[in-house]
C-alpha cells in the first residue's frame, strides 16, 4: 500500500506568524557522548553563507561538538548535484561523513582515506554507494509499473497541470512529477490507487512552494526517516542524541521520528503548521533552560536555526557568535 506524506504541501496562509530572528540564550555545558546531526541542505544548512560558515566553525571546533560526532546531509539532490553544490560552497560548508540523496533512495559513505574536507567531498568519486541499502529498496517496487501509474496520473490532470521532471532527477527507486498545488492531491490519490492495485508498496512525498510542488514517488522502504535510521544504527547513536533538521515538506517524516528534531525558523508554512501542533519547545528571547522535548522550533533561520536547536538540547559547548 502507498504511504503518503500528506502534510507536505505548502499553501500560502496570511495568518502565518513571522518568527523573530532571535538567538537562543542557552549556553549548554559540553558533553562527551557523540551526537549525529542529519540536516537537509537547501533552505536548512544552505541559503545564507554567513550562517553556514558559522555552523561549520562550530562543528569543526572540538571544544564545541563532542568528539566522534557525525554530520549527515539528507537532500532531494542527486550525488552529482550535491557535489556541484559543495564545490560552490566549499569555503563555508562542513564536510559530512554520510550523504542521503534523492529523498532517501541513495546512501553514500565517504571512501576510506578521503580527507574530511568540503573540497574533497566535492569530488563525486570520493563517495561510495551503500549496496545493502539499495538492495532493500527493491521490496514491493517495480519501476516500470510505478512509472506507468505516474504517467496515467499526469494524463488524468492534464499536462498543463503536471509533468514528469527531467530524467536525471530519477533513479531506479525514485520517480518525480512536477505538479500544480491544486492538483497534488489528485495526482497523489491516483498514483496511490494504481500502485495499490498492482500490489506495490510506494511512498509519495510532496514538497515545495511557489504554485508548483515536487511529487516524489519512491520505494516504501526508502525515505529520509528510514535512511536516517539506517545510518543511526550503523553509527551507534541513540535516538536521544540524533537530531534531524529541516525546513520543508519532504523533511516531515524524518522530523517526526523518535529522534530529536529542529525545525528552522524559515520553514515553509505547512511544515511550520505541522510542527507547531507537535510536542515542542519554541525558541524565543526568553529561552533560559534546555529543551527537554523531542522537537525544537527555532527562532533563527537556516544554519543558525540548527545551532540554536543544538544548543537548546544541550549538545554544544559554549562558543562565540559573530556580531
Amino acid at each position: 500500500a502507498a504511504r503518503v506524506a500528506r502534510v507536505a504541501g505548502a499553501s500560502p496562509r496570511a495568518a502565518v506568524a513571522v518568527r523573530p530572528r532571535a538567538r537562543a540564550s542557552i549556553v549548554a555545558a559540553a558533553v562527551s557522548e557523540p551526537i549525529m546531526v542529519v540536516s537537509d541542505l537547501d533552505g536548512t544548512m544552505v541559503g545564507d553563507d554567513a550562517a553556514t560558515a558559522e555552523f561549520s566553525a562550530a562543528w569543526n571546533d572540538p571544544s564545541v561538538v563532542p568528539e566522534g560526532s557525525s554530520l549527515v546531509y539528507s537532500t532531494g539532490r542527486s550525488l552529482e548535484s550535491f557535489a556541484q553544490l559543495i564545490a560552490e560552497k566549499s569555503a563555508v560548508m562542513a564536510a559530512p561523513c554520510h550523504l542521503i540523496c534523492a529523498v532517501g533512495t541513495k546512501i553514500y559513505k565517504r571512501k576510506p582515506g578521503v580527507e574530511k574536507t568540503a573540497a574533497a567531498a566535492a569530488d563525486a568519486s570520493s563517495w561510495e554507494e551503500d549496496p545493502a541499502w539499495t538492495r532493500r529498496l527493491d521490496e514491493g517496487w517495480d519501476f516500470a509499473a510505478v512509472e506507468r501509474a505516474c504517467a496515467a496520473a499526469v494524463d488524468a490532470v492534464g499536462h498543463d497541470n503536471a509533468h514528469f521532471r527531467p530524467r536525471e532527477e530519477f533513479n531506479e527507486h525514485k520517480i518525480t512529477v512536477g505538479c500544480r498545488d491544486e492538483f497534488v492531491q489528485r495526482v497523489t490519490d491516483f498514483v496511490e490507487g494504481a500502485t495499490n492495485a498492482e500490489g506495490l508498496r510506494v511512498k509519495i512525498i510532496a514538497s515545495g512552494v511557489g504554485g508548483w510542488q515536487y511529487v516524489d514517488v519512491v520505494s516504501d522502504c526508502a525515505g529520509k526517516l528510514e535512511s536516517l535510521e539506517y545510518i543511526r544504527q550503523s553509527v551507534g547513536v541513540s535516538h536521544s542524541r540524533c537530531v534531524a533538521c529541516g525546513d520543508s515538506g519532504n523533511d516531515t517524516l524524518m522530523l517526526g521520528g523518535e529522534n530529536r528534531a529542529v525545525v528552522v525558523g524559515n520553514a515553509q508554512p505547512a511544515l511550520m503548521d505541522w510542527a507547531s501542533a507537535q510536542d515542542n519547545c519554541v525558541g524565543s528571547m526568553d529561552a533560559a533552560a534546555a529543551c527537554e522535548r523531542r522537537m525544537y522550533i527555532a527562532g533563527d533561520s537556516e544554519a543558525r536555526g540548527i545551532l540554536e536547536g543544538l544548543r537548546a538540547f544541550g549538545f554544544l559547548g559554549p562558543f562565540t557568535e559573530p556580531a
